[in-house]
């Protein structure tokens, strides 16, 4: 084969495994077996050395836009250790897909285990049934439908994963998992998504083992998006409405004013920001009508924090002096606080029917929000 270093699909597996681990990820035995033992390709079309990459691959498109992706094997294999699943055991997954995550489930769970999959297009449930037929994967059963009602005729089930970012732990869910089940899903914050293991103990749940990830949002009943369109043909994606912001600040104007991002410290990352996000304020993405995506907003009453987009390695950002003293402050808050990061995160969910903001907003030590019947809490060590 042209271009590869690998003469067949067994090797292209082992090197992809062997890459991980290298990176600390599927490091249980039974994951990466796993991985060797089910061929990407099947999932994926495309030359060997284009398929064995540790990256998301789109796999199905409609009128030009992507749909649905195959994601990444290594936070497959990070959620598939968080769902810390066993042989024998009955499984839910939510976003089918192509059928590749499904087929390293049904591997986990061995032939005395099941899976039941649900996926939302009914020509991509057609489409990993049939793969999963070629995979071999016998003990997975391929449905289409809203995710987020589940599956109750397979009820209860020991695990539950979702391969869709979740803006809430839909209900249907809860009633469907076993009582001392988990649900490993993508939660999204305020544009950020966490993947959380959440462990139930009767009818709270909660998680502490977190990981940064990325994954396409769930459709149907429970997976509601809100974005809003701007004058120029632009939009704004974000996890909450925006009517309590009052007048919607310029994102363009003359107010606007370059400034530098504060500097964190360098064996931190990103984590500062994930602190940003959890102070009310709205964090958008900002997408141009040709999809291109512009950068991020972080949204005040009356003013507007713009950062550069992704691909840009500027830390030069725009901002009235009201949104950069809001950041300011927010940086200077993280440090006096020990700098913590998702390590010291815990979240807590439980039945509410009290009244809470959509994004995590500062309450006491805690940050809290309220989605759908439930109240989430985050807590830092």
């Amino acid at each position: 084969m042209a271009g590869s270093p690998f003469a067949d699909s067994a090797t292209h597996r082992d090197h992809l495994v062997r890459a991980m681990q290298a990176a600390g990820h599927a490091t249980d035995p039974a994951i990466a077996a796993a991985f060797r033992a089910v061929p990407r390709e099947i999932f994926v079309s495309g030359p060997l050395d284009e398929v064995y990459v540790d990256d998301a691959l789109p796999t199905h498109r409609r009128e030009g836009a992507v749909v649905s992706t195959s994601s990444q094997p290594t936070i497959m294999a990070i959620m598939c250790a968080q769902l810390a699943v066993e042989p024998g055991m009955r499984i839910l997954e939510v976003g089918g897909g192509s059928g590749y995550n499904a087929a390293i489930l049904s591997r986990l769970v061995g032939p005395d285990g099941s899976v039941v999959t649900v996926e939302f297009d009914p020509d991509l449930a057609e489409l990993a049934g049939a793969n999963l037929h070629d995979a071999g994967a016998d003990n997975v059963a391929v449905y289409s439908g809203d995710g987020g009602a589940g599956h109750s005729t397979g009820a209860p089930y020991d695990r539950i994963i979702a391969t869709a970012a979740c803006w809430q732990i839909p209900s249907p869910w809860l009633d469907q998992l076993s009582p001392r089940g988990c649900i490993v899903l993508p939660l999204r914050l305020n544009n950020v998504q966490l993947s959380l293991a959440f462990q139930r103990e009767g009818a709270r749940l909660t998680a502490r083992d977190l990981s940064p990830c990325r994954f396409m949002h769930l459709r149907g009943e429970y997976g509601p998006s809100f974005e809003f369109e701007l004058d120029d043909g632009s939009s704004l994606e974000l996890d909450c409405p925006l009517d309590h912001l009052g007048e919607f600040p310029d994102l363009l104007g003359d107010s606007r004013s370059p400034g530098r991002l504060p500097r964190p410290r360098p064996e931190r990352g990103g984590e500062p920001f994930l602190f940003v996000t959890l102070q009310g304020a709205p964090l958008a993405t900002w997408v141009a009508a040709s999809a291109k995506t512009l950068g991020q907003v972080l949204l005040l009453p009356g003013s507007a924090l713009r950062f550069p987009s992704p691909e840009h390695k500027s830390r030069q950002l725009w901002g009235s002096d009201a949104s950069l003293e809001f950041l300011a402050d927010t940086f200077d808050r993280w440090e006096r606080a020990g700098a913590p990061g998702p390590a010291q995160m815990e979240f807590v969910v439980q039945p509410s029917t009290s009244v809470l903001p959509a994004l995590p907003t500062p309450d006491g030590d805690a940050y809290r929000f309220r989605r759908g019947d439930h109240e989430y809490r985050i807590l830092f060590d």
